[in-house]
């Protein structure tokens, strides 16, 4: 086993050679790091990997608790032992507050042996605990980010108006998900039957002019997948005798050693195409990946289709000059009060309203009853703090069907700041929000990995006042171990709703959601008794102010190291 590197801040060299002795008839197999000024601790502290701080309480160069400070911003998870000489019971409770690990007397020297051991094994398994934790993080982490490509995907795509840029969206896409090397996308010509390749990445020019249009009806895998309705995988580097064409070979030369194929099936079971994902070493995709990649699959089918068909309306109407200002979202304009005195076509043709009827207050009347006083009370939220307005919603079609609509809403100001008029525009993401639902029914399967946590988790969100201080938290999700640590249901509700917490609960958690910069606490909640460990965070590409908590109850761990002192002081 090699040896442990301890760090002794002690100006005594007779001291500090007792403590070197102590460690050494303890057992203790360590290499011990002398310092006796602040600027070598610090050096040291930076320079070298410490596994354990040993200090003098009583230096005559320092402050009380400079070392136990500087050592913990420097390295805020290595325990730190003070050893003194002169240290009293009310100063010994101080320094533990401020964060150091234990405290031996140097009247007592025989205590240290104990409390070093104990130390380096405490900190041994929070390392490992925190291995588990960052593997459970991580994978909740992934999908997260994969959850949010996809509706960030869905979001962009439902206006897209180009549809090569559709392909390319989702060809990058369907590599993302899959860590993948290269890519394509194939959509099926249905009058020659041939699978034509319209989008890829990562392919120079010989090999997209070779696969430009394969054979849909033929043996090789992009037939086989797009004929049976199912994902195919394939090793390039293949026997000469199983590659009669070469087109193997030629993935092979390219650099090119495996890929997938997953056909693009509509909800109505027609096949019109599919994306592939190549990959420059031997690999499958996890079956994690594979479920991102079927959403994203009917998620992209059901655009395509979509865009097809408005490709297909568009040049039969160009062809009949029928008319030359079609927009498909629905337009209007507002007051800020939030009557309306214009709209386009659109709006009229959708819900069936004539013009005299939508003006004014009559768009109300087509939004469903269950959505209006939300959607009424946003409107009115965002004129008063004149921001843009993004908000979803069921407006009614002609024939009484509600669609989910999402409404954009842009403030025009005047001068002095003050909003004059309200420019909004509604797409059609009805489909969106179905396949949302489906991801949403998937996403219910992963939270296991965070329910199954013995610590408490929060998902939330910060809320600030107009000064840019953190007043409050909404919490958006949690998990089982957090409603039993607290003895209640925080999700849904405001930390102002749930006990008077003290302020430093929002300031420390509002300072990790405006900046990033995670931070690793303990503290006391005055209104559930508890001492409190926990570990703030933002993660990758989460929402404008949103964080996430983790934190556990460390009271009876706090009480049996008072208790400890308390037992130690009397002997």
């Amino acid at each position: 086993m090699s040896a442990f590197q301890f760090l002794l801040l002690e100006a005594n060299l007779t001291d500090a050679e007792v403590v070197q002795a102590t460690l050494m008839e303890g057992g203790i197999n360590c290499e011990l790091l002398r310092v006796e000024t602040c600027a070598d601790f610090i050096r040291t502290l930076e320079t070298d990997e410490i596994d354990l701080i040993l200090a003098d309480y009583a230096l005559s160069n320092f402050d009380e608790i400079a070392a136990l400070t500087i050592a913990r911003r420097l390295h805020p998870n290595t325990p730190f032992i003070f050893i003194s000489g002169s240290l009293g019971e009310e100063l010994a409770i101080e320094v533990i507050k401020q964060g150091a690990t234990d405290y031996v007397l140097k009247q007592r020297l025989g205590r240290l042996v104990p409390s070093v051991q104990r130390a380096l094994q405490e900190t041994q398994q929070l390392d490992k605990d925190a291995i588990k934790r960052k593997q459970a993080l991580s994978a909740i982490e992934s999908d997260l980010k994969d959850t949010q490509l996809l509706h960030e995907l869905s979001v962009k795509l439902v206006t897209e108006g180009d549809i090569q840029t559709l392909y390319q969206e989702i060809m990058a896409a369907a590599i993302a998900l899959t860590r993948a090397d290269a890519g394509t996308v194939q959509i099926l010509d249905e009058a020659t039957q041939e699978l034509l390749l319209l989008a890829n990445q990562g392919f120079e020019q010989n090999m997209t002019e070779h696969f430009y249009r394969v054979n849909a009806s033929s043996n090789t895998p992009c037939g086989i997948a797009l004929r049976n309705g199912d994902r195919t995988f394939l090793d390039f580097d293949v026997p000469k005798s199983e590659d009669p064409n070469g087109s193997m070979q030629m993935h092979v030369e390219a650099g090119y050693f495996s890929a997938q194929s997953t056909p693009l099936i509509t909800r109505f079971g027609k096949p019109i195409g599919m994306f592939s994902t190549h990959w420059r070493k031997h690999h499958r995709p996890s079956d994690r990946e594979l479920r991102f990649l079927d959403l994203l699959a009917r998620q992209a089918a059901d655009l395509i289709e979509q865009r097809q068909a408005q490709v297909a309306l568009r040049e039969s109407q160009a062809r009949l000059q029928s008319v030359a200002n079609l927009v498909p979202d629905l337009l209007w304009n507002s007051e800020p009060d939030g009557s309306t005195n214009w709209y386009n076509q659109r709006w009229m043709e959708y819900t069936g309203q004539t013009f005299d009827e939508a003006i004014g207050w009559g768009w109300i009347d087509a939004i469903h009853p269950d959505d209006r006083e939300a959607s009424t009370r946003r409107y009115r939220e965002a004129v008063e703090q004149s921001v843009r307005l993004q908000q979803e919603h069921r407006i009614r079609r002609h024939d009484g069907e509600y669609r989910w609509f999402v409404v954009n809403a842009f403030p025009l100001k005047d001068e002095s700041g003050k909003v004059v008029k309200i420019y909004g525009a509604a797409t059609d993401i009805h489909e969106q929000r179905v396949a949302l639902e489906a991801l949403r029914e998937s996403e219910e399967k992963y939270r296991t990995l965070f329910e199954s946590i013995d610590e408490g988790f929060y998902f939330a969100e910060a809320i600030f006042d107009a000064e840019g201080r953190c007043v409050d938290i909404f919490y958006l999700d949690e998990n089982p171990a957090a409603v039993r640590m607290i003895g209640q249901s925080a999700k849904g509700r405001r930390m102002s709703e749930l006990a008077p917490y003290e302020q430093y609960w929002p300031d420390a958690f509002g300072k990790t959601a405006r900046t990033g910069q995670p931070q690793r606490r303990k503290e006391y909640a005055a209104p559930d008794g508890i001492w409190y460990e926990f570990y703030v965070f933002k993660p990758p590409q989460a929402q404008e102010n949103r964080f996430v908590l983790i934190f556990r109850d460390v009271t009876e761990r706090r009480r049996s190291q008072k208790a400890l002192r308390e037992s130690e002081a009397k002997y």
